[in-house]
């Protein structure tokens, strides 16, 4: 898989547009996951956007995965046989990121707010 440069993976970081409906990769913080503790954390959506609509509204749950932090992916050498995380470089501040993909879980459709998603793919980072 080719590398991809952290500002063609994103299409926003910080101020996410209001108006851009839910999509696949986006991340968004202060989200308590049930089974996870108390702590609010970062979560990306994993769920395609068919799978996580009826009609035009969201579903209860959206399948989301954990997002901690993690050292940058470098080289060839370093993704390969890392399937279970996607890296997000320089997701805030220039620090480094990646969506855990063991950790896949629901997290209630109304804590995914415009106001809590800080992060936004392109279409070549979905």
């Amino acid at each position: 898989m080719d590398r991809i440069q952290p500002d063609a993976l994103y299409d926003q970081r910080g101020d996410v547009s209001w108006s851009r409906p839910l999509l696949q990769g986006d991340v968004f913080d202060g989200i308590v996951l049930p089974g996870f503790g108390d702590d609010p954390r970062m979560v990306q959506i994993v769920a395609h956007p068919c799978a996580m609509r009826k009609g035009p509204e969201l579903l209860p749950r959206i399948t989301v995965a954990p997002v901690e932090s993690y050292a940058k992916v470098t080289s060839q050498k370093d993704w390969d046989g890392n399937l279970r995380v996607m890296p997000l470089a320089e997701l805030i501040d220039g620090k480094h990121y990646a969506t855990r993909f063991v950790d896949v879980t629901a997290a209630p459709a109304d804590l995914l707010t415009p106001g809590r998603r800080i992060a936004t793919l392109s279409n070549r980072g979905i």
